[in-house]
């Protein structure tokens, strides 16, 4: 899975990885086979690299059939007539294509449809690897969610190999076994899917996942304060630790309650003060807010429906489990100190900006 902006590399990357485009310098390999090597003059053509791709636009033929577009790649390889047929008899039962649809043309389909072919023709020939270049961003959302869990279903039943490049995190948690971040046409984190959301190593990193500044954590003393108010609950121990961290958690785990010192912090919960509720917008399942924090702004998507009638200027207090949160020193890496119930905090500190 390449997971990153728009414009980071993950669409240059897969097309060298298919051979249409050429790398300046370095090599790729599909398993341990080297299709290109810049220095050594090697570059296998992209038909004889063995791999499927599946584009954003579909890139069907509108002048074929979709039974010709899909035994296309078969036919490149001058499989036999009875092969193909029954090859693209098989692939549309696997990919849940209606078999109606194969006399139609591409523009006669609707766009599930003719990503349903897209993935046919890519899997058809059974490749080493298959390439994804964000095939479902296309998709309106309730068919983009169906053929996402198809997807999956359908990589479990044939057990192909894929490469899959996307600026969605959903996706990228739901059908992604590794994950590459990918900045700037560099890798900046690479792992597990699962290890990389939840522990990313850079600031950079984290807000690409879905990271966001909550307040910037002053050491002070055996505890901890905020640039315009203070910290309860838990915290970092302060041993050892930066003078200054950065915390950010996802907006999700955004919680908002009664200023400090209204009720006792819940176990494992720091809680920053200094808030003030400057909108509130039900949003479904959850509430838009924006917090105003010493002269900063907040964005989160609490799930407390009560929130959305909660008047702007409420005095609030931010809370985010420790298992939740993230924190970064200054110079953007991450910091992996323990955490506990800190000792109580002072109760002010020199106002100043939220960085």
């Amino acid at each position: 899975m390449l997971l990153g902006p728009s414009g980071g590399g993950k669409t240059t990357a897969l097309r060298c990885l298919a051979g249409l485009e050429e790398p300046d310098a370095g090599r790729v390999l599909l398993g341990d086979r080297v299709v290109v090597d810049v220095a050594g003059r090697v570059s296998v053509a992209p038909h004889r690299r063995d791999v499927g791709l599946v584009f954003q636009s579909f890139a069907l033929w509108p002048h074929l059939t979709v039974r010709d577009n899909i035994a296309f790649p078969l036919r490149a390889r001058r499989r036999p007539r009875a092969e193909r047929a029954s090859a693209v008899d098989d692939i549309t039962a696997l990919v849940d294509l209606d078999v109606s649809l194969l006399g139609r043309r591409p523009g006669q389909l609707s766009g599930g449809q003719q990503q349903r072919v897209a993935l046919a023709r890519a899997l058809v020939a059974r490749p080493r690897v298959v390439l994804f270049d964000e095939p479902l961003s296309n998709l309106d959302a309730p068919r983009r969610e169906q053929l996402r869990t198809e997807l999956r279903l359908l990589h479990r039943r044939i057990g192909f190999t894929a490469v899959y490049v996307t600026h969605d995190l959903q996706e990228a948690l739901a059908l992604g076994d590794r994950v590459a971040v990918v900045d700037r046409g560099r890798i900046a984190q690479a792992g597990a899917t699962a290890e990389v959301f939840e522990r990313p190593r850079t600031v950079t990193v984290a807000r690409l996942l879905g990271f966001r500044p909550v307040a910037r954590l002053v050491r002070a003393g055996d505890g901890w304060s905020v640039p315009g108010g203070v910290v309860e609950g838990a915290g970092p121990v302060a041993a050892g630790a930066p003078s200054v961290l950065d915390l950010y958690a996802r907006p999700e785990a955004v919680r908002l309650a009664r200023p400090l010192g209204a009720v006792d912090p819940r176990p494992g919960v720091i809680r920053v003060g200094g808030a003030v509720l400057g909108h509130a917008e039900p949003a479904g399942g959850h509430v838009d807010v924006v917090l105003d924090r010493a002269g900063s702004r907040l964005r989160a998507g609490v799930r407390q429906p009560d929130v959305g009638s909660w008047r702007a200027g409420t005095e609030v207090a931010i809370e985010v489990a420790a298992r939740e949160a993230r924190l970064f020193t200054a110079g953007g890496d991450a910091w992996e100190g323990r955490w506990a119930e800190a000792a109580p905090a002072p109760r002010s500190a020199p106002a100043g900006r939220v960085s």
